[in-house]
């Protein structure tokens, strides 16, 4: 096991997982956690299930039944960012990670360089992310991330965000910007952007993914993707910073094209 510098009873970061009838994937997510808490010995998982009405709390009590540090929650919601800001507040860590109930977290989360990361005291971290499709956990896409300022050559390479489950924060930011319920599918970049417009907060970039994202969710489809551009242009709007579209869409491209020249095609699962 790799210890933390933090002591366990008080973890260093909380995983939160919101779900409601997440049965089909949900026993994968929670298998990369298990392996992550065997590791990593600093960990807290939280799972905030919206009273789903399939086979998923079953599945979650089954899993997880009397982990010391995993703590099931069923309350009522008002949509998946009002879950996470109710997941948010029961976090004890000094940093949280949020981790989808499709997604994986992948073995390099549990390498001991990330967890030093952890122990820099680090405002934040910023972390490329694998984008994977379903049932065959072909990677489809890889999300870069770091400093695109330099030229336009490394805006087509590297986005300046993450996706959501490539952001690791000091809770203590992220309660102070909750996730704005206003907005359906964009509420995340709007919190990342609050946060990061800081210059003053300390960050860094994690060199490889930590985290494999599965597509096919409600942002990735052509309604969710027409509205995701619609309240990214609203929030542009609020934290007046703006990227070229055309800039955007041939980065979009790129990460695409990536996976091809790749070794390894497909998302390894290293858990049993």
């Amino acid at each position: 096991m790799i210890k933390s510098i933090q002591y366990c009873d008080h973890p260093i970061l909380s995983i939160i997982t919101v779900c409601r009838n997440s049965e089909r994937t949900i026993s994968t997510t929670i298998k990369s956690v298990l392996y992550a808490l065997n590791r990593f010995e600093s960990l807290e998982y939280i799972i905030q299930d919206g009273f789903s009405t399939d086979n998923t709390i079953h599945i979650v009590n089954e899993m997880t039944f009397e982990h010391p540090r995993i703590n099931v929650f069923q309350e009522v919601d008002n949509g998946i960012y009002d879950a996470m800001n109710k997941g948010m507040q029961k976090a004890n860590a000094k940093y949280i990670l949020y981790l989808n109930s499709d997604d994986i977290l992948l073995e390099e989360f549990s390498s001991e360089y990330f967890i030093r990361l952890l122990d820099n005291d680090l405002d934040y971290i910023v972390a490329p992310v694998l984008f994977f499709k379903r049932p065959s956990l072909k990677i489809r896409r890889i999300w870069n991330v770091g400093n695109n300022k330099s030229n336009i050559l490394s805006r087509l390479f590297l986005a300046s965000y993450p996706p959501h489950p490539g952001f690791v924060c000091k809770t203590k930011h992220l309660r102070k910007f909750k996730f704005d319920t206003r907005f359906s599918i964009a509420a995340d970049y709007l919190q990342m952007k609050l946060i990061t417009s800081n210059k003053e907060l300390k960050m860094n970039y994690c060199k490889k993914p930590i985290i494999a994202m599965a597509m096919g969710g409600k942002s990735n489809q052509l309604n969710g993707l027409l509205k995701a551009s619609r309240e990214i242009k609203e929030i542009q709007l609020i934290t007046k910073e703006k990227e070229s579209i055309l800039i955007r869409y041939i980065r979009n491209l790129i990460q695409h094209i990536i996976p091809w020249f790749r070794k390894e095609r497909f998302v390894k699962t290293y858990f049993k």
